[in-house]
């Protein structure tokens, strides 16, 4: 009570930290940190080096950071038509190589690994 511009600038800090971490949790651009499995529509159709690569997406933790058919997370941009939109050459290059906030993954995948991730995304139209 001697201070109370003290007690209120302790008690402002600790809402507004309080404040900003909830905040941080619900941003959209936050990786998911327990995405859903990929949807059967997507992989329904899948066999051999395509179906390994989705079994990689989820196992590597791509989808927490990336959307397929609105699952995942929003860190990175949506992949649902990937296949579409870059050919399997630059799919391997970013993931080889990593990009704006995506890291390189020359170093944790297999190039067996990587062929199924690209076979994946590829078919992603």
């Amino acid at each position: 009570m001697r201070r109370p511009w003290a007690v209120g600038i302790v008690g402002f800090s600790f809402v507004a930290i309080g404040s900003l971490v909830v905040a941080g949790y619900q941003a959209p651009w936050s990786p998911n940190f327990n995405p859903q499995p990929l949807p059967a529509a997507v992989t329904e159709n899948l066999a051999g080096n395509a179906a390994q690569g989705a079994q990689l997406f989820q196992t590597q933790g791509c989808i927490n950071c990336h959307l397929i058919a609105g699952d995942g997370g929003r860190r990175g941009p949506d992949l649902t038509a990937v296949g579409s939109r870059v050919s399997a050459d630059q799919l391997t290059t970013r993931i080889l190589n990593g990009g704006v906030n995506m890291p390189a993954y020359s170093d944790k995948l297999a190039a067996d690994q990587v062929r199924a991730l690209v076979t994946f995304l590829s078919q992603l139209k």
